[in-house]
């Protein structure tokens, strides 16, 4: 029986697949759904952390640089300052 990963080894997956897919494909090519199955991780697992695929784009880019995670947010014109952290808005 395989052994389980723990919260951080899933964490730590899903971030290599993300970085995975950004150097391959780009940025624009991150999916939840492609990140689950390249990670073999349940979607809903995905979708329990980081909402959508920009929650995860946020995450990931906000690992690394606050800026870039700013930047991106501006791109999409969906940008809103709540307690210093970019946020989508319908």
């Amino acid at each position: 029986m395989a052994k389980r990963r723990t919260a951080k080894e899933i964490e730590n997956d899903i971030f290599k697949v993300v970085s995975n897919i950004v150097l391959r494909d780009g940025l624009s090519a991150v999916s939840i759904k492609q990140v689950a199955k390249e990670s073999r991780t349940d979607i809903s697992v995905l979708t329990r952390r980081f909402t959508d695929d920009n929650g995860l784009i946020k995450a990931y880019t906000g690992k690394f640089d606050y800026f870039i995670n700013d930047v991106l947010c501006s791109i999409q014109g969906k940008q809103q300052e709540i307690a210093g952290k970019c946020t989508s808005i319908a």
